[in-house]
């Protein structure tokens, strides 16, 4: 398939997300979308992640110099007593807090979906990354320090992986770009696919890293048996 050099419309407000997609060096054009981002009954986490992104880059309107319409959606999920659990963005900064207690110390999971849409031919693939945080205890001070300082009031979970001034991550596994807000390498090797320019990996890791602030997944050698893909 010949490469060819096209536009994406990205079908989000996320600054994170705008970080992280112009690592893939192609004109972006900005159209948020609102749908409904509840949980269906029994949902899992990565089937929410994916449904969502999936709607978004469907509802997304598009022009033809940025025909590939790229949807992505993030959450938080652990178990807890059996049941799993999704959190979303804090309602208030109490629910913030709430959150913050619940995942401090425990291992738990960001799931980021991605939907990639072309619009010239209606080909859709989409598909998730599940990435293992864990975050550190903050004290009383910190924690109200925190709250004031507003980063967690837009973030799924309430904290931000990129975050250099409280540093919550402690531990992280897994596709660093996603746990942003983009699963970066699952959308560059999406692109590839459709026969899209896209830059050299080694680009890449230097823009993720930029970003993240930690090694781009691209140059580790784990096995991720998180990254799903959907035709």
């Amino acid at each position: 398939m010949a490469s060819s050099v096209r536009g994406i419309t990205l079908a989000s407000a996320s600054p994170r997300r705008l970080w992280l997609a112009r690592a893939l060096a192609l004109p972006i054009a900005l159209k948020p979308v609102e749908v409904n981002e509840g949980r269906l009954p029994g949902e899992l986490p990565s089937d929410m992640v994916v449904r969502l992104s999936r709607a978004k880059a469907l509802a997304a309107p598009f022009d033809r110099q940025h025909s590939l319409v790229l949807g992505s959606d993030t959450v938080v999920s652990f178990v807890d007593g059996g049941e799993v659990r999704v959190l979303g963005k804090p309602g208030d900064r109490e629910d913030l807090a709430a959150m913050l207690a619940s995942l401090a110390g425990r291992l738990h999971t960001v799931y980021t979906g991605y939907a990639l849409r072309d619009a010239d031919n209606g080909g859709l693939v989409s598909g998730y990354e599940a990435v293992e945080v864990r975050l550190r205890h903050l004290s009383a001070r910190e924690m109200e320090a925190y709250l004031a300082s507003g980063i967690g009031d837009d973030k799924a979970g309430g904290y931000a992986l990129q975050d250099r001034q409280f540093r919550l991550v402690e531990q992280v596994r897994g596709c660093a770009a996603a746990a942003v807000g983009l699963p970066l390498r699952a959308v560059w090797q999406a692109l590839r696919t459709v026969g899209v320019t896209v830059p050299g990996r080694e680009s890449l890791e230097r823009a993720c890293g930029e970003v993240t602030g930690m090694e781009c997944c691209l140059g580790v050698n784990w096995a991720y048996a998180g990254l799903k893909t959907h035709g």
